[in-house]
């Protein structure tokens, strides 16, 4: 009987990762790996049942150190712009990996083709990060430090900031990994977007009451020509009020 060890399964894991990376996810077979990793396929079958979950056992290892600050960021006694100060950079130095950018890239290059490999990256990385995100706004929401309508919303607008100028560049090759100092700046920026929308003084504004204007019918009100009022009289009211009439119009 086989044993079966961490050691072993990090093995494999890291040689099928760098076979997916270099030719695809499509061109890599279970046989391939497994005469990479030097045995037979039951026994790379014994660890993995199926390609599917070697490929989400790689990105899973690719980001999980990097995810685990992201699942401590809440502490009680910071306020919300320190919170999300710390959520934000740990996210984007996880978002900007260069494995993570390289997985990311992968995936999109395979999307028509394997959408199994589609829905494991996108339920491992981003709705894992935008459910931590949720959980982050909930927490908040109930201490009273932000006040979002809809928790999800204001979750999505912070991770779309978050990435706002950084991201793309880097995914499609144009831009290199940003510095701290940049990341820094993104992040500053986007918390002050959002303690601002979404801060408890905001929530506590009344209304301004708004200053009632008299109406343009009352403001142009004048006496209407009367029937008995001489002519004259009555034609210089009628001129006075077309004159205002146009006034209005320019």
């Amino acid at each position: 009987m086989r044993v079966r060890t961490q050691a072993k399964r990090q093995a494999i894991v890291d040689i099928a990762g760098s076979m997916f990376l270099r030719h695809g996810y499509a061109q890599v077979s279970m046989a391939a790996v497994a005469a990479e990793v030097g045995g037979s396929k039951g026994t790379l079958y014994g660890y993995f049942p199926s390609k599917a979950d070697l490929f989400a056992a790689f990105v899973v290892q690719a980001g999980d150190d990097a995810f685990t600050p992201l699942m401590e960021v809440i502490d009680k006694e910071q306020d919300a712009a320190n919170t999300l100060k710390a959520l934000g950079m740990n996210y984007l130095r996880l978002l900007l990996r260069p494995k993570i950018i390289a997985i990311t890239r992968l995936v999109v290059s395979e999307a028509g083709r394997a959408t199994d490999l589609s829905a494991i990256y996108f339920d491992i990385g981003p709705r894992r990060v935008l459910d931590r995100f949720i959980q982050v706004f909930e927490a908040m929401k109930i201490s009273g430090k932000l006040v979002p309508p809809d928790s999800a919303k204001a979750a999505r607008e912070f991770k779309a900031l978050c990435e706002a100028g950084l991201y793309e560049p880097v995914l499609l090759g144009i831009a290199g990994i940003p510095s701290e100092s940049d990341m820094e700046a993104n992040v500053a920026a986007t918390v002050d977007i959002i303690c601002s929308r979404y801060g408890p003084t905001r929530s506590r504004r009344q209304p301004k009451t708004a200053i009632k204007q008299p109406s343009a019918t009352h403001a142009t009100r004048r006496k209407l020509p009367q029937e008995d009022e001489p002519l004259d009289q009555q034609n210089d009211l009628v001129a006075e009020k077309a004159h205002r009439v146009a006034s209005y119009r320019i």
